[in-house]
């Protein structure tokens, strides 16, 4: 199933590097990956074919990240908002 995930991280090299290895770590195919670093902090959401369980167990693990502020699944309803509130900035 798709999952979403959305999280607040400092911008930092490196830090997309690991998030990727992480995910394929646990073979997860990406199907986007979206760096938003104009706010403080950056937003990384990150659009993923992955099962409930595996989506909860990436997120647990990023949130060992040293400069991952926060990560969270999207629910469907959040990400449709999310995405209705950044066309509405442009």
């Amino acid at each position: 199933m798709r999952r979403t995930l959305i999280a607040h991280v400092e911008n930092v090299p490196g830090l997309l590097a690991r998030v990727d290895g992480l995910l394929r770590r646990h073979s997860i195919p990406v199907e986007s990956l979206v760096f938003d670093a104009v706010a403080t902090p950056a937003r990384l959401t990150i659009t993923a074919r992955a099962s409930a369980e595996a989506a909860a167990l990436v997120v647990r693990q990023m949130r060992r990240f040293e400069d991952v502020r926060d990560v969270q699944e999207a629910t469907p309803e959040s990400a449709h908002e999310t995405v209705a509130r950044l066309r509405a900035a442009r």
